[in-house]
């Protein structure tokens, strides 16, 4: 059985608003925001803590793109795969009462493995690889559980 596994931030969730309210409220002028890497590294390149910028984050802000929650109702089954913090990736999920059958959420990037990890997770194969134990924490959130690996 086939699984789709999503990303969050730009797939889902139409969340520029939201990331780029949270900076502007720190200070940061609109035009100094780049997207498409992980909210770690931009805090970092724009002088502000993460811990800052997700006390900042109105996570009212970021919306469904139009179709997406009738999607997500008609599927069985799903993953989700973001380099989203975790604590913001499951506030998302229940702010907006999505249960994906298994989450992966990170506070730093986890490269390309991390939707080879998650698909492997949905299709309840081992996801333990060699070289895992040299990169950070990540949290991943299975049938409501949620592990730190």
């Amino acid at each position: 059985m086939l699984v789709p596994i999503f990303d969050l931030d730009g797939t889902l969730l139409d969340s520029d608003a939201a990331l780029t309210g949270a900076f502007v409220a720190l200070g940061i002028p609109a035009e100094s925001i780049t997207f498409g890497h992980v909210v770690a590294d931009e805090c970092g390149r724009l002088g502000v803590s993460l811990e800052a910028f997700l006390d900042a984050y109105d996570h009212g802000a970021a919306l469904p793109f139009p179709g997406v929650e009738e999607m997500l109702a008609a599927l069985s089954r799903w993953g989700l795969c973001s380099n989203k913090h975790s604590s913001s990736g499951r506030t998302e999920l229940v702010r907006l009462g999505w249960k994906p059958t298994a989450a992966l959420f990170s506070g730093v990037t986890v490269g390309a493995n991390a939707e080879q990890l998650l698909s492997q997770l949905v299709a309840g194969m081992p996801w333990w690889e060699p070289g895992l134990t040299r990169r950070r924490k990540m949290h991943i959130e299975i049938d409501s559980r949620v592990y730190e690996v």
